[in-house]
């Protein structure tokens, strides 16, 4: 009984020494971290081709880290374009179309000039230069007449270009919604 007393109390020492020995490493804090989590996701939807992220890399606030495919709607703004661009072809250039009347009205005044000299040494009679001065200023007012009608045709086919502008910032919205790009600087927890 005497030797069991005695080996418990050994046992008793070997269990205090060794708990005495604490091999751990020590610590100067302890704590819990904690981390805000952010799902990053593009605005838009479709196939993703490009996702340039690793878990654990630091990214910055603003970087682009991929993109969602948006081969339609980049085909959609150059079909706008070509759009603006084909009304824009049919606009008129007013200078060049009333260039005709204007040669001819230039013609007119040499004419109505010639005959009114004519009318003063008493050569042309006052028929004629009436006729003269009446083609003068048939000349002036289908040119007014013209200059009017080019420039509505004109203003018509600019105001149809405005809605077409719209759709082109309609898609280009679209278009950078395509992008994903991280919002706060961080770290990836999982891709």
């Amino acid at each position: 009984m005497n030797n069991m007393k005695n080996l418990t109390i050994l046992a008793l020492v070997a269990l205090v020494t060794a708990a005495c020995m604490d091999n751990r490493p020590t610590y100067d804090a302890s704590g819990t971290f904690e981390a805000v989590e952010t799902i990053i996701s593009a605005e838009a939807g479709g196939v993703i081709r490009a996702l340039d992220v690793a878990e654990g890399q630091s990214l910055s606030v603003g970087q682009i880290m991929g993109y969602i495919d948006s081969t339609q709607l980049t085909l959609k703004k150059e079909q706008l374009q070509a759009q603006i661009d084909a009304v824009l072809s049919k606009k008129p250039e007013i200078a060049v179309q009333v260039a005709a009347l204007q040669e001819q009205l230039d013609q007119a005044v040499r004419e109505e000039q010639r005959i009114a000299n004519m009318a003063k040494a008493d050569a042309a009679t006052p028929k004629q230069l009436d006729d003269a001065n009446a083609r003068v200023e048939v000349i002036k007012k289908q040119i007014a007449a013209q200059r009017s009608v080019l420039s509505t045709t004109s203003a018509s086919l600019t105001s149809e270009i405005y809605p077409l502008e719209i759709q082109i910032a309609q898609v280009e919205d679209l278009l950078s919604k395509c992008r994903i790009v991280n919002p706060m600087e961080g770290t990836v927890l999982v891709k």
